[in-house]
């Protein structure tokens, strides 16, 4: 009985340390990278100077094929819409 509950209790203590390995490697990792990602952030873009304003705004401008894919998107879209209408009023769903 004592050799089953001291392996028990070893199997226990085990998990539980493996499981605060973890955790300390988790908390270690988020904290580091809570750090590192303003840092790397303000050094790597351009949001300080006398042309942050413009070279933001050059950042999140969409390229002209998306835009152009988007609006393909869009008007095909409107023509499923209309044609989902169209068959709901032919089979009255």
């Amino acid at each position: 009985m004592q050799k089953v509950l001291n392996e028990y209790t070893f199997t226990v203590a085990m998990q539980r340390y493996t499981d605060t390995v973890w955790m300390i490697l988790d908390q270690t990792l988020n904290l580091a990278l809570k750090e590192a990602i303003p840092e790397a952030l303000t050094a790597r873009l351009p949001i300080a100077g006398p042309n942050a304003v413009d070279e933001c705004r050059a950042l999140l401008r969409l390229s002209e094929d998306i835009i152009a894919k988007r609006l393909a998107l869009q008007t095909r879209r409107a023509l499923l819409e209309g044609a989902r209408q169209e068959l709901k009023l032919i089979l009255q769903v």
